[in-house]
């Protein structure tokens, strides 16, 4: 998709129209269900590329664990994503939290 004369995914497009701005190239924004069809507030973020690449590093090893264990790994993610999201102290910035400070701004 082309956004402001450039190649985009959807799920950036969202972000940055919610900003009112680009995202820096060293974010990334982030599906929380690991369902990248699934563009609604609720299940995005922005992150570091850095701290998105060892979420997606921690999620395989819990999806790893979970096929060996024959527990369905997908009932979880959400709380696996926030939770290490916690633990690991990343800064992230939650859309829909964006959305409602906008709202309320109006």
């Amino acid at each position: 998709m082309f956004f402001n004369g450039r190649v985009v995914t959807e799920h950036r497009k969202i972000a940055e129209q919610l900003f009112g701005h680009r995202l820096e190239s060293n974010k990334v924004v982030h599906h929380i269900d690991c369902d990248s069809s699934n563009n609604k507030l609720t299940n995005l973020l922005v992150i570091t590329n850095r701290d998105h690449c060892a979420l997606h590093q921690y999620l395989r090893e819990q999806r790893a664990l979970a096929a060996r264990t024959k527990t369905n790994w997908k009932k979880g993610i959400k709380a696996l994503t926030m939770a290490w999201i916690e633990t690991k102290g990343a800064v992230v910035i939650k859309l829909w939290e964006v959305k409602k400070l906008v709202a309320s701004k109006i």
